[in-house]
Order: C-alpha cells, then structure tokens, then sequence
C-alpha cells in the first residue's frame, strides 16, 4: 500500500538524518565482536571509528559544522582542534563514509535540517506520482539512502550526477507513460 510505504520510507530516512550523529557510538555499544569477525573484509571496525570521530565533531560544534566540502581536510578544521588525538587521526580519512552524518559535520543542525525537508519534499512529490512511477522512484530513493549510509562522499560528482541520471530517466519513463496513456484514451 502507498502509504504503508512512504511511511516506512518518511520514518527510515527520518532515522538515518537524525540518529547519524550517533551512528558510530551506537554500533559501538551494540555491534557484538563475532560481526567484526565476519565482517573483517569490509573494514567495519575502522567504519565504527569512523563514525564515532564524525559523530564527536558533529557534538563539538552542532550548530555550525565546519563548512561546505571539508571532509577531505576535516582533521584540520578548527573543529577537529577541539578534539582528542585519538578521534583527530580517523577525520583524515576524507569523509565519514556516511552522507547523512558528512551533512552534520559539515552544514551542522542547519544543513541537516535542509536535508530532512529536501527528503520529505522528494516523498511528497513521489506521493503524487502514478503508481508504476512512485514505485520505481521509492526503489530508488531506497537504493540511494541505502547507499548513502554506507559509503559514498556526499558530495562525489560521479554519485550526484549518477543520481541525477536515475532521476531524468525515471522521469522520462513517466512521460512516455503518460503519453502511453493518453493515446490510448484517444484511440478508445
């Protein structure tokens, strides 16, 4: 049902914008030992320190961030000054593999909150779309926080534009859709 799954989808993405500043404590806390072990290939303990470093960037300056496009010099951000050794040396790595909490980081509360509302406008709008459309456009938006959680550099040129690829052609498929459509009202 439509609304059964943009709900789920509305509280999936509501979680991931405002639990990604804790993401790495979190898993700390409740990622038992035997994962790392099975997930040693993948670096998830390194993921974890990650987050955490992020994350305690994120509680030093919550409201400001350090800026657009710092990730890749996050370590020596005045932010990261304020920070213990230990949580300094994991901001180097260039971004915290993570776009929703590189959003705190870098736009604090302010950016984080944009982000909610450009997510909730995107429901919105795939909320008003035909079926075959929304269900494509939800597997998509899906796909992509999924993605986004996990890995990629928020701002990576190849990830917006690959993104902004998937969404003119989901477009373009509802207006052949529609024109599908219309011709076949004007053929009956």
């Amino acid at each position: 049902p439509r609304r059964a799954g943009l709900g789920l989808a509305g509280a999936g993405l509501a979680l991931a914008v405002a639990l990604s500043p804790v993401e790495g404590d979190l898993l700390h806390r409740l990622m038992p030992e035997a994962a790392h072990e099975r997930l040693i290939q993948s670096s998830s303990r390194a993921r974890v320190a990650i987050a955490r470093s992020f994350g305690a960037a994120v509680a030093a300056d919550p409201w400001r961030g350090a800026g657009y496009g710092t990730a890749g010099r996050f370590a020596w951000t005045p932010v990261a000054d304020t920070l213990a050794p230990d949580w300094r040396r994991m901001l180097a790595v260039g971004h915290p593999h993570n776009s929703f909490l590189q959003v705190w980081a870098e736009l604090g509360i302010v950016g984080a909150g944009l982000m909610a509302a450009l997510l909730f406008l995107t429901l919105r709008s795939i909320a008003a779309m035909p079926r075959f459309q929304a269900v494509t456009a939800l597997g998509l938006l899906g796909a992509a926080a999924a993605v986004a959680f996990v890995e990629h550099g928020a701002w990576q040129a190849w990830w917006v534009a690959g993104l902004g690829g998937a969404v003119t052609w989901l477009r373009e498929g509802g207006m052949r859709e529609d024109g599908l459509a219309e011709g076949r009202a004007e053929a009956a």
